[in-house]
């Protein structure tokens, strides 16, 4: 039965980490595209969002601390 609840949280965490991710990279995508930002911050900025997901994704952080450090980026 607990095998059942740690499926669905991870289910549910990778749900979530996607959408977030999805949205972060997507914003820094049309940034890219308009011109505003440079090559070299598209990659900093890139790998930084995926160092975070993977840190929630592994339980790392808190979801909380997941959807606020984003906006800070």
């Amino acid at each position: 039965m607990i095998v059942a609840h740690e499926k669905e949280k991870t289910a549910n965490q990778n749900s979530e980490s996607r959408k977030k991710y999805s949205r972060i990279y997507n914003n820094l995508k049309a940034h890219k595209q308009r011109g505003t930002i440079s090559m070299n911050w598209w990659n900093r900025q890139v790998a930084a969002t995926q160092r975070l997901k993977d840190a929630f994704v592994e339980g790392r952080i808190s979801k909380e601390e997941y959807i606020q450090q984003p906006d800070a980026l």
